[in-house]
């Protein structure tokens, strides 16, 4: 069983000054993302949840878990 988690994006600096790769979502639980990709010093997870997740690692990880 998967405990709770949220689906979020990260917020504060990009990864570079012309990042058009748009907002990447992730499963965050007890904030930590599944795929490990979690923010730096500059940055923080949204207070904010979003509905459908784009990160495709955690995608798999999550199918893995869930058995789906």
């Amino acid at each position: 069983m998967i405990p709770n988690y949220r689906i979020t994006h990260k917020t504060g600096s990009c990864r570079s000054g012309i990042d058009l790769t748009g907002t990447i979502t992730h499963v965050v639980i007890n904030n930590n993302s599944l795929c490990g990709n979690n923010p730096n010093k500059k940055s923080s997870w949204s207070e904010y949840d979003d509905q459908i997740i784009t990160c495709k690692k955690c995608i798999k990880i999550l199918a893995s878990i869930t058995g789906g």
